[in-house]
């Protein structure tokens, strides 16, 4: 047998095999197979001197300490490594897999543990499927074509000083998830002015500083937040990760056509609401974090009872991203405001989209704001990111959001409506009255 490319091979008896680097997993016994040169040149970074049991009891303690981080990430390496088997289950677009957060915080430093999981057999310090964003859209996409069932990372999407330089950023990333996302592929001519077919059968993820400034490109994404520098790892979890990986695709290629249809039935109930695309990228993840728990179940590793616990808590960890990605849809998609900006301070505290104590002693005043005595105080930072994130208004620094505030009537030059000039455990905040924010809301729909 001759293989000539990456990932799942369906053959003529129904069996499933898995073409992993220079490996295929299913293969009979006794079985002679070539897998050609290029495919063969990526080699799964796994350790076989590590047994199953162990690797997968120590990779569900290392996604037990990064839930919100851990679970999406694992669960999108797993299905982006069936993408090919995935295109007839149902799903509205295969979904891109974005880690965000600040310089320094670990972002590729998870990407390359838990989604790269093959190593470069002729170049053994590189990660196989990692590009960098200073590549163009359509190398990268002519690229992406050899690593069918497989990851590739996009990595380090900065911020740029240069609204060009980052509007470049941000149209090579759109352009990457609408090939990505979209099943039909696309017609590009070669050097032999041939038409040649490029389809998309790949798991993309990229590490950025920013967000989608487009609700539709939302919709297409998994979009993980990573508020803080990331502590504690460890350089041997990638090769735990792929030792489980490995075991878990020769457990899973038996039973895949029954999980396929499963995950079909799955999308097919559905409910349509205003975000079926988030709804069905959710779904996929929870699926495929479903069969590495119920793999770990069957390793004796982890009990029933604990299995459905973490699918719970799985749930709930990629219902808190997905919630905060229709935010961000809503958002983007309100052209005009809901009201002023004292009405948006109301509602974002009812609606808990900015950290709120009611402790003085205890509060980091630095990162949460306080409510004591009918008053809010909150750094001007934080209100200003909770607008910039949250709401329609664009407001660019705290001077401008607290002239806004000002004309409101909220803040002045008056002893009761001075602005930052309050301080909670020695750090300076500003001291906003409820009853007078309630007083000078205004609700533009009524």
């Amino acid at each position: 047998m001759y293989f000539q490319q990456h990932g799942l091979c369906h053959l003529s008896n129904g069996c499933w095999l898995y073409v992993a680097g220079d490996t295929v997993l299913g293969m009979p016994p006794d079985t002679d197979y070539v897998i050609a040169q290029n495919v063969r040149q990526a080699h799964l970074a796994r350790d076989s001197a590590l047994s199953t049991s162990e690797a997968v009891q120590i990779l569900c303690r290392l996604l037990e300490k990064n839930q919100d981080i851990l679970f999406p990430v694992w669960g999108f390496a797993i299905a982006g490594s069936l993408r090919s088997a995935l295109s007839g289950v149902g799903m509205t677009t295969f979904p891109l897999l974005g880690i965000i957060g600040g310089q320094n915080f670990g972002k590729t430093t998870i990407a390359q543990r838990y989604l790269l999981l093959y190593d470069d057999n002729l170049n053994p310090d590189r990660y196989w499927g990692q590009f960098d964003a200073s590549s163009t859209s359509a190398a990268i996409i002519t690229q992406i074509n050899d690593f069918r069932d497989q990851i590739v990372l996009v990595d380090d999407l900065a911020k740029s000083g240069s609204p060009t330089e980052q509007r470049k950023r941000q149209d090579l990333l759109a352009s990457i998830l609408r090939f990505a996302a979209n099943d039909t592929g696309r017609a590009k001519m070669n050097e032999k002015k041939q038409i040649q077919r490029q389809i998309c059968q790949t798991g993309i993820a990229f590490t950025g500083e920013f967000m989608f400034q487009n609700a539709s490109d939302i919709t297409r994404s998994i979009l993980v937040p990573i508020n803080q520098q990331m502590k504690g790892g460890q350089p041997d979890e990638r090769t735990v990760a792929a030792t489980v990986f490995y075991a878990l695709i020769q457990w899973l290629l038996p039973q895949l056509d029954q999980k396929l249809e499963k995950l079909h039935q799955f999308l097919a109930n559905v409910q349509v609401d205003s975000n079926p695309r988030l709804m069905k990228n959710g779904l996929l993840i929870l699926w495929a974090l479903g069969l590495f728990f119920q793999f770990a179940e069957e390793q004796g590793v982890i009990t029933n009872k604990y299995h459905q616990k973490v699918i719970d808590r799985a749930k709930q960890a990629l219902n808190r991203i997905l919630d905060q990605q229709a935010l961000q849809c809503e958002r983007l998609t309100n052209e005009n405001p809901k009201g002023n900006l004292s009405w948006y301070i109301l509602y974002g505290h009812s609606h808990n989209l900015f950290p709120v104590a009611t402790d003085q002693k205890s509060v980091n005043i630095k990162n949460c704001g306080l409510i004591n005595n009918d008053t809010l105080y909150i750094r001007s930072s934080i209100l200003l990111q909770y607008f910039q994130k949250h709401t329609p208004y664009h407001l660019s620094s705290d001077k401008e959001m607290n002239k806004q505030l000002k004309r409101e009537g909220i803040l002045g030059d008056t002893r009761e409506h001075r602005s930052a000039h309050s301080k909670i455990n020695g750090v300076r905040c500003l001291k906003l009255d409820i009853k007078l924010l309630q007083k000078k809301a205004h609700d533009y729909s009524c």
